[in-house]
């Protein structure tokens, strides 16, 4: 069963995506899986450039892929389909740039909100006197993230 399997994915393998899109619209889920295959890398970069985040990357190609599978039927070729699948990876990696935009929540760090004092360094060149200050914002902000709830997490 295991080397027919593998049979059928080389020679999905080698069709058009034109020819894979037909079949997996006909439920050939080796079809989908060759498409999925010879597209991933260009959805995750997609997806990566735009979120900055491997993981949320990950969860956009695989949202991608369901939304696309649910819309293959109104796929009209007016395109390649690595286009399209872009453009829907795009979108999704856009919106939830946007969701996580709105969500964030902005905790000032003065020294009335931490109990704690910031200096300004007096140099903006790299000494002992920067990486002092560079350590003191490192545990403020570490303090600081200790004390969030889990929904600011």
């Amino acid at each position: 069963m295991a080397m027919k399997t593998a049979i059928r994915q080389e020679a999905a393998e080698r069709l058009t995506d034109t020819q894979l899109t037909a079949r997996t619209q006909a439920g050939d889920m080796v079809a989908l899986e060759a498409l999925m295959r010879r597209h991933n890398r260009t959805l995750y970069r997609t997806a990566r450039a735009i979120l900055r985040d491997d993981a949320e990357a990950e969860d956009v190609v695989q949202e991608a892929y369901l939304k696309a599978y649910a819309a293959l039927g109104s796929f009209r070729a007016e395109s390649k389909l690595s286009t399209w699948l872009v453009r829907i990876t795009a979108n999704e990696a856009l919106m939830r740039r946007r969701k996580s935009a709105r969500a964030a929540v902005v905790v000032p760090m003065d020294a009335a909100g931490a109990g704690e004092q910031w200096e300004e360094p007096m140099s903006d060149e790299a000494g002992p006197e920067r990486n002092a200050l560079g350590g003191e914002m490192r545990q403020m902000l570490e303090k600081r993230m200790d004390g969030l709830t889990d929904d600011h997490h």
